[in-house]
């Protein structure tokens, strides 16, 4: 009579011999003759597995098995064999998924279904659609359909559909002609539209971070697993970038004769690692503006859609993330302070990157793949003041260029001249060109007369100049700017009733 010490309908004799287990490839297996599960998986040992004769000497052949009675995962597909060897009920749909990736909208997040499924233990891909069992679980796919009515898929089947041939090779998509048969592996499911929009070239293209009406570019669920990123979330590594324009490039819309057209843009498409923000190791992030901790970052790509279209940022469209810092040993970053006393440098979560630094400013490089084209943003300002202004005040603008350090600008403050009255009233000159005489005299066309009187290195330096108010066009004056935490007034553009295009900085202590 032979013994089974575990019950688990393997002899003990058949448990203690090297078992060669034939799965995918040969390899050897042991099993405890004291433990019916060996693994754990919560499968006895003897009912994964069927053994056929002895083979030589002290092994055994196993002809064939349902799962590996060694191995948790058999096939490794991220759900245990405990997990794939029963029918059990999972729930599908966009409500399914939880966290910083659910559904932004209600109408998603209320689609759920209850699923009876079985998958195989020694199948990673059970439907065969490409795509890993666990990995469509966490989607809230079913991995025993590949053709699940998920209304993600039906949404990017519509989407495709909607457009021509020309766009859908300029956003990426593989198959240019015909019916796009869009299953689970193809959809896109973070793919970045613009909701409010009416038709679908509104919809698809959208005032980018730079100004320029751009759209997202295609990465298929499959092919974000194969690049590591995440399907559900636009811009895996939050440099403002998605990730499919990150793979594939950007495109941009352009204008002739009245006419719109969709385009690729070679000039802004250098194949970034969409996992890193960095990608060249400069510690300037990819991208135009990126925000650490972001999670999922659609409001991010669309911030400036978002800003010029309703009532601008607003509700769940506002991204709070970005008013907040990270330590900057926790995500790259060219400078920082210490805003704790820790001895340890902090930055903003917002990052100014380096394809912001090559589109505004001439004079900054910038090439997100190339460590040796970096930019290195600086400004000198010479600072003018009214001998009213608190010499707080002072102090607080020197201070100011730490500020600008979190943002990876280094700003110097030159503190110069100290002016009285009757220098400002001298240098407004006469009651023809300062008809009410104010004081301080802060006027547009006061304010130039201060910077053609007062302003040394105009080569070098901007010029600022602090007053303890401030006025409007003369005839229109503003109200007080006393006791603001900081006032930039507007450029004026050449207004009648617009504010003179200074900083005024103001109880900044």
């Amino acid at each position: 009579m032979y013994a089974d010490s575990d019950g688990d309908s393997l002899y003990d004799y058949i448990e203690q011999k090297e078992i060669i287990a034939m799965y995918d490839r040969f390899h050897l297996i042991e099993l405890d003759p004291h433990d019916a599960d060996t693994d754990g998986d919560g499968i006895s040992d003897g009912r994964e597995i069927s053994y056929g004769p002895l083979g030589v000497a002290d092994r055994m052949t196993i002809t064939s098995f349902r799962s590996d009675p060694s191995n948790q995962d058999t096939d490794g597909d991220g759900l245990s064999d405990g997990t794939e060897f029963e029918t059990r009920t999972v729930q599908v749909g966009p409500g399914a998924v939880k966290g910083a990736n659910s559904p932004q909208g209600a109408s998603l997040r209320d689609q759920t279904q209850s699923k009876r499924i079985k998958t195989s233990p020694l199948d990673p891909d059970t439907d065969d659609d490409g795509l890993r069992d666990e990995s469509e679980q966490n989607l809230g796919l079913n991995p025993s359909s590949a053709t699940s009515a998920d209304p993600r898929v039906r949404q990017s089947q519509a989407l495709i559909e909607s457009l021509s041939p020309r766009q859908r090779r300029v956003i990426g998509f593989p198959s240019m002609y015909g019916r796009a048969d869009i299953d689970d592996a193809s959809a896109d499911f973070d793919f970045v539209i613009d909701d409010a929009g009416s038709s679908t070239r509104d919809k698809l293209v959208f005032t980018a971070l730079d100004g320029t009406g751009r759209t997202d570019t295609w990465l298929g669920n499959k092919q974000e697993f194969s690049e590591g990123t995440d399907p559900l979330d636009p811009d895996t590594d939050d440099d403002g970038l998605t990730d499919g324009q990150e793979v594939k490039g950007l495109t941009k819309q352009t204008s002739f004769w009245g006419r719109t057209s969709l385009t690729e843009d070679p000039d802004l498409s250098f194949g970034t690692d969409p996992t890193d923000a960095d990608t060249d190791g400069d510690k300037y992030w990819d991208g135009w503006i990126g925000v650490y901790g972001v999670g999922h970052t659609d409001n991010v790509i669309l911030y400036r859609e978002h800003l010029n279209t309703g009532s601008g940022i607003e509700g769940n469209e506002i991204i709070s993330e970005q008013a907040g810092y990270h330590g900057t040993w926790e995500a790259p970053s060219p400078s920082g302070i210490d805003i704790d006393g820790d001895e340890l440098f902090e930055h903003s979560n917002l990052h100014i990157g380096e394809l912001h630094w090559r589109s505004v400013d001439d004079s900054q490089p910038g090439n997100p793949t190339s460590s040796s084209v970096t930019p290195s943003p600086s400004l000198s300002v010479e600072v003018d003041y009214d001998d009213d202004v608190d010499p707080v005040m002072l102090d607080a603008v020197k201070a100011a260029a730490e500020n600008y350090e979190m943002y990876d600008v280094d700003v110097t403050y030159y503190i110069d001249d100290e002016l009285t009255r009757d220098d400002l009233t001298h240098a407004s000159g006469s009651w023809w060109t300062d008809p009410d005489n104010e004081y301080p005299p802060t006027t547009r066309d006061d304010a130039d007369e201060i910077q053609e009187n007062y302003h040394d290195d105009t080569e070098n330096k901007v010029y600022l100049y602090l007053t303890p108010s401030g006025g409007g066009d003369g005839l229109f004056k503003a109200p007080d700017w006393s006791n603001k935490a900081g006032v930039a007034s507007s450029d004026g553009d050449g207004q009648w009733g617009r504010n003179f295009g200074m900083v005024v900085f103001q109880g900044l202590c």
